[in-house]
């Protein structure tokens, strides 16, 4: 029995003791409530102190009256430096003024001495060059004027001294050849000139071999339209009446090889043309130069001109 009473008893303590163990945390969770509602309290005491704090600030606005001052303080001290500022500046400018007028007069007869000794010594310089470039202006008139001669005496050595030697009407006379163009008389009489010879110009009558671009014989009223129509093509075009019918030409020509060229032009414009070979009586000029006593100095002529590029021919005077 003992053993039984034992074992009940030990069950007994086991469930008293987590009685205890369960009131313990019973009591402990009342306190920490407790222990809540107290820091809450403080929480809103602090609270409203802050706020009302925070509210009666507004009531302090007495200080910020004289910051306000102190502004206006700042401001007048800033005003107050450009005043001595335009006080030290009016003393040196008259300061200043009375030294440059004291200062004026001596500077004044420093300046009339200098320039008198300085014009002394530019006008012995000057003088010195002067009389040296003279001499060498003098040189220089000098070379050129010999340097001329020597020119003029290369042209006139060949040609110029015979015909002045030569009878104004000589027998003999060199002739450069007789000329249709007008174009080639020119040319030639410009040769001459440059040989020291004037040129003479003497129109001769010769019947001259041409070329003429024959279109055709037509009606008169038929040559005048056909005439209209080749001169847009052609300038030189003419007609030769032969009875009650006329013959138009489009231009006469001295080379044969010009004629050709311009009937091919014709051609190709849708006219075409034949060549008539005639015989036609033109005013020519003959170009003579040179009055020479005799054949021998018309010959020496002759042969001086051919080497100046234009070829003469002896040509007897009438």
């Amino acid at each position: 029995m003992a053993d039984q009473d034992d074992f009940t008893f030990d069950e007994q303590d086991s469930d008293s003791e987590e009685w205890y163990e369960e009131e313990e945390p019973k009591k402990k969770g009342r306190g920490g409530s407790r222990s809540r509602l107290l820091v809450l309290l403080l929480l809103l005491v602090a609270i409203a102190g802050g706020a009302y704090y925070y509210l009666m600030m507004p009531v302090d606005d007495g200080p910020a009256a004289p910051s306000k001052e102190v502004v206006k303080l700042k401001k007048k001290a800033v005003s107050l430096p450009p005043k001595p500022i335009k006080q030290p500046a009016a003393i040196p400018v008259k300061k200043p003024a009375k030294a440059e007028s004291a200062a004026e007069p001596a500077p004044a007869e420093v300046a009339v001495k200098e320039p008198v000794k300085s014009e002394k010594k530019p006008v012995a310089k000057p003088v010195e060059t002067a009389q040296q470039d003279v001499p060498s202006k003098d040189q220089a008139k000098e070379e050129p004027a010999k340097v001329p001669p020597a020119h003029e005496k290369v042209f006139q050595k060949p040609d110029m001294p015979k015909p002045k030697v030569a009878s104004v009407g000589g027998a003999y006379s060199l002739t450069a050849g007789t000329f249709l163009l007008e174009s080639s008389v020119r040319s030639v009489s410009k040769k001459i000139r440059a040989l020291g010879y004037e040129p003479e110009l003497t129109p001769v009558k010769r019947k001259v071999k041409m070329t003429r671009l024959k279109l055709g014989t037509f009606t008169e009223s038929m040559a005048a339209s056909k005439m209209a129509e080749v001169r847009r093509h052609a300038s030189d075009v003419f007609s030769i009446r032969k009875g009650n019918m006329e013959t138009v030409y489009v231009g006469s020509y001295l080379v044969l090889d010009q004629a050709r060229r311009f009937a091919d032009k014709l051609y190709r414009n849708g006219i075409t043309v034949t060549e008539e070979p005639v015989e036609v009586t033109k005013t020519l000029q003959r170009v003579t130069f040179g009055s020479f006593a005799n054949a021998d100095e018309a010959t020496a002529a002759a042969r001086q001109v051919a080497t100046r590029g234009v070829e003469a021919q002896l040509y007897k005077n009438r």
